[in-house]
């Protein structure tokens, strides 16, 4: 996966997932990425189809505008 795409979802989940109180084990670690996750919407989905898209069609060239 390229990195804007990469950015995109970690943006969104490092969003839901580090507000305070911070998790204070490993465990509520995962329980909140994995609740971060469940919540991507179906637009999101659509939007990282769509750099996934343009990351296949341009073989992984650098695209400024995304």
């Amino acid at each position: 996966m390229q990195p804007h795409v990469i950015s995109f979802l970690w943006g969104y989940v490092k969003d839901q997932v580090y507000i305070p109180p911070l998790p204070a084990s490993i465990p509520e670690l995962k329980v909140r990425i994995r609740t971060a996750i469940e919540t991507i919407t179906a637009d999101m989905r659509n939007e990282l189809d769509y750099l996934v898209d343009v990351c296949r069609i341009t073989k992984g060239a650098h695209i400024e505008h995304l």
